[in-house]
């Protein structure tokens, strides 16, 4: 009895030529993944801007994608992707405490009827659910802006801006803990955009082979 080696050139014909080829499926498969992890640090952002939108009453434009950490004045969340593989991609979001302004505050000036009347002030954070802001809250023009106050003492003075909710409070309820609202949505707009650029650069480089 004898044993014929099936990687040699004795057991597959045109050895040196499947090697390469192997070599290549290897290779273009590594470009695959790599590319894919590439459009996942460009492409991931909107995906979890999505899932949040659908849940809070927050505009896609006051999403800040990537690049330099630092937010301007007219974003309120800054969204990144980290990792070299696709195993190991992790979200990195920063962001500030929002005002209601941000969540179709009403009303929106400050006029007789909110100073003299006590009008209620609302704001929709989430979508379809309008809540009233606590009673001592109250509308103050500052620098052209009409922002909901309060006061932190007894006294006229001192007193703070009103803030709600943050960004990164949408994705996490808090470090480590994801937001059970958003998780789902973010999760599945995530992993089905792996899935459909994985796909496309694999039958890319099927195609080369």
């Amino acid at each position: 009895m004898s044993f014929v080696p099936v990687m040699g050139s004795a057991g597959i014909k045109n050895f040196s030529e499947v090697q390469a080829r192997l070599k290549r499926v290897e290779t273009l498969g590594q470009g695959a993944v790599k590319n894919t992890i590439s459009d996942m640090r460009s492409r991931a952002p909107n995906a979890v801007r999505d899932a949040v939108c659908e849940v809070y009453n927050i505009k896609p434009a006051d999403f800040k994608q990537g690049g330099n950490e630092e937010i301007s004045s007219k974003k309120v969340v800054n969204v990144q992707l980290r990792g070299e593989t696709i195993e190991s991609l992790s979200l990195k979001y920063t962001g500030r405490r929002l005002t209601p302004l941000h969540f179709s505050m009403t009303p929106k000036k400050v006029t007789k009827k909110t100073r003299r009347e006590g009008e209620p002030i609302q704001m929709t954070v989430k979508k379809s659910k309008t809540a009233t802001l606590p009673g001592n809250t109250f509308l103050q023009e500052i620098g052209g802006r009409t922002l909901p106050f309060q006061r932190k003492g007894d006294g006229r003075y001192p007193m703070q801006a009103f803030k709600t909710i943050s960004v990164p409070s949408m994705i996490d309820a808090k470090p480590g803990v994801a937001n059970e609202l958003t998780e789902p949505g973010i999760t599945e707009n995530l992993v089905a955009l792996i899935d459909k650029r994985l796909s496309h650069h694999l039958a890319r480089a099927q195609s080369r082979i």
